[in-house]
């Protein structure tokens, strides 16, 4: 994740016809941490009521200490994974067209990322936006293929490839 001072990347109309997908501001940072907040205190509320009162007043406790504690607070660990996560993508369309679109709803995002052709590409740019960056996942060639070690971890790259073949360097 880059630094804040990093997210000055201009708006882009490139990706999503007729839309223009804004540069990152301190708005939609402050809503993409509300919205994180709410959805893991929601979370340990439905998961509080299936438990004795005293096991769920302490879900809940825990909940209200991990949102006070600042873990969905921005380039955190917590907020660059929960952000990258496909359930959350719709609302990360929201924040991002709402501000060039301001007729944006929720509901139309989330049909946009449903109807959308290439929606691996549109995450993509959406992430970039948040100065996330990427890069292509080689595969080597069968005649490239490395050889087995026995000296620990065949890769020092940690990443992880999502379906389009790329790779987060988040």
């Amino acid at each position: 994740m880059s630094t804040l001072s990093d997210l000055t990347g201009a708006p882009r109309s490139d990706v999503l016809p007729g839309y223009t997908l804004s540069k990152v501001d301190l708005g939609q940072i402050g809503e993409i941490e509300e919205e994180l907040c709410i959805r893991h205190l929601t979370k340990a509320a439905k998961a509080a009521d299936r438990l004795p009162p005293s096991a769920g007043e302490a879900v809940l406790r825990r909940a209200d200490v991990a949102v006070a504690s600042g873990i969905f607070s921005y380039a955190t660990p917590i907020y660059d994974q929960r952000i990258q996560e496909r359930t959350f993508f719709p609302f990360l369309l929201y924040t991002n067209l709402k501000v060039n679109h301001p007729m944006m709803t929720r509901e139309g995002a989330e049909k946009i990322a449903a109807d959308h052709k290439d929606l691996p590409s549109l995450r993509r740019a959406v992430l970039e936006q948040h100065g996330f960056s990427f890069r292509v996942f080689e595969v080597p060639k069968n005649d490239e293929a490395p050889t087995q070690s026995t000296g620990g971890a065949s890769s020092s790259d940690s990443g992880s490839a999502d379906s389009t073949g790329t790779q987060s360097a988040a």
